[in-house]
């Protein structure tokens, strides 16, 4: 069975549980997939409940959903890890998480009371248009209706002054990750998750400051040179989500991935998998 890691691009932010692409790529290949994504972590949380629970699952392959803010993630959670060496320390979002997850009347609370009075980040909900425009650039052409942040299009900056101790975390991460990989006696594969911001970049590209060089696939490049450096498998789904681009696979505003976005991923990952036995060990997979 698959462990897969990440997260709320795997947990399945904006989608019922069975679209989420775990749980589709199980119904692809027909075997158990866990879901062990979780929103707000990095990859050094990741690697954190590999170890904890990594036993217990006992996983053949782990799948790894890597996505541009993970770099930042795994900076601003590193003063957590040391904690009695808990993976996730912030005690009230488990429960945050699930009132997201069930209760439509959370969701009203905290998006529109809150909100309106001005509480935390919840006032960003009512941008005057003048700051939407400041915030995004606002696409609403050829079928397409997207709000590009142009926040996330710093991470298409090969200077943004993150990257030089993020991409020192993100190796040592991935070196330990494939360390305990070993022990479970697992495959791990790691994949790119692409942001809105680079899959409809034709649209983003013509509205920044020229003043900034910017470079569409460095992320998920600075991601592949990781994981061949570190001799792991990789899975760059730039390439199929620009060659779809025409549609809509991410929600107008918010910057997930809609049910057609995490199909992409479950159906990209599925035809690896059977492609790449060799690789990836996976002959008795889809026979």
């Amino acid at each position: 069975h698959i462990l897969s890691l990440g997260d709320s691009f795997t947990w399945g932010a904006g989608v019922t549980n069975e679209e989420t692409w775990p749980e589709m790529l199980e119904g692809l290949l027909q075997i158990d997939v866990i879901n062990a994504g979780y929103p707000g972590i990095g990859t050094q949380q990741q690697l954190l409940l590999l170890k904890e629970c990594g036993g217990i699952f006992k996983p053949d392959i782990i799948i790894v959903g890597f996505f541009v803010n993970d770099f930042i993630d795994n900076l601003t959670w590193r003063h957590k890890l040391g904690v009695n060496n808990f993976w996730y320390t912030n005690f009230g979002r488990p429960i945050r998480v699930w009132l997201a997850a069930n209760s439509y009347s959370y969701q009203f609370f905290k998006y529109f009371f809150l909100g309106r009075i001005g509480i935390g980040d919840f006032e960003n909900i009512y941008w005057s248009q003048e700051e939407r425009n400041e915030r995004f650039v606002i696409v609403n052409q050829d079928n397409l209706k997207l709000h590009l942040s142009r926040d996330y299009a710093l991470y298409l900056n090969p200077e943004f002054d993150i990257y030089n101790d993020a991409i020192i975390v993100l190796d040592q991460t991935l070196s330990e990750m494939l360390l305990e990989a070993g022990k479970l006696d697992s495959q791990l594969l790691v994949v790119f998750l692409p942001s809105k911001e680079q899959v409809y970049w034709r649209y983003l590209s013509p509205e920044l400051s020229s003043d900034l060089q910017y470079q569409v696939e460095f992320p998920n490049e600075v991601l592949a040179d990781l994981a061949l450096k570190n001799r792991i498998v990789f899975l760059d789904l730039f390439p199929v989500f620009e060659a779809n681009n025409h549609q809509q696979l991410y929600w107008d505003v918010d910057s997930h991935m809609n049910a057609a976005g995490y199909k992409l991923v479950a159906d990209s990952i599925a035809k690896f998998l059977l492609e790449q036995e060799d690789i990836i060990g996976t002959r008795s997979i889809g026979k």
